[in-house]
């Protein structure tokens, strides 16, 4: 279309996506379309800038616009809606009381960070590897727990180790409620050091 304006494609793009699920197409062809629309074309009047010419695509800018919306907000419902259990005063006391369900919370909050932090202690012993300049173990730790959220390849695997519907969701709530404390953990640990550099 040649527009640099997000005005523009904002209703193409709605009548595209309600068009395809109209027609029983899957909404995610409709966006593959809207991206091979998109213009590649320099965008001047942004506050993003290109190292090389201080310009970025159209396409560029909309990524960055939508990605907020996208990552923190479309993303976490998607995956919240997917997953397919119902979070109630039941599903909670069964699994505080599950063996299983405390090894995969175990194993997110408090396994990540401790295998990320020795393997990489390990690496470092044996000279195959080297702490990034300026590195501490505090900050191998928060990546230990932000590599913790584990969600979909997670819940995939409880999918197949599992045969029993109950022990299913059991596993899935767990790793919802081991991934939202690793992510706070994390978050936590990075404003901590965040400040101590300061």
């Amino acid at each position: 279309l040649g527009s640099q304006s997000a005005l523009v494609y904002l209703p193409l793009a709605l009548s595209l996506w309600y068009c395809a699920y109209r027609f029983g197409i899957h909404p995610t062809i409709a966006g593959v379309i809207l991206g091979l629309l998109t213009p590649n074309i320099a965008r001047t009047k942004s506050n993003l800038a290109d190292s090389e010419d201080g310009s970025v695509s159209v396409i560029e800018y909309l990524e960055h616009k939508f990605h907020p919306i996208s990552s923190y907000v479309i993303v976490p419902i998607f995956a919240f809606a997917n997953t397919g259990v119902e979070i109630s005063s039941k599903s909670i006391n069964s699994a505080l009381n599950s063996v299983i369900a405390w090894g995969i919370f175990l194993g997110l909050v408090i396994g990540k960070p401790l295998g990320v932090l020795l393997a990489t202690m390990a690496a470092r012993k044996i000279k195959i590897a080297e702490y990034p300049q300026g590195a501490r173990n505090l900050d191998l730790i928060a990546t230990g727990s932000a590599a913790g959220i584990g969600f979909t390849v997670a819940i995939f695997i409880a999918r197949l180790a599992f045969d029993s519907p109950e022990i299913v969701n059991l596993a899935i709530f767990s790793v919802i409620v081991g991934s939202v404390v690793s992510a706070l953990i994390s978050l936590l640990i990075f404003k901590t050091l965040k400040r101590s550099k300061i």
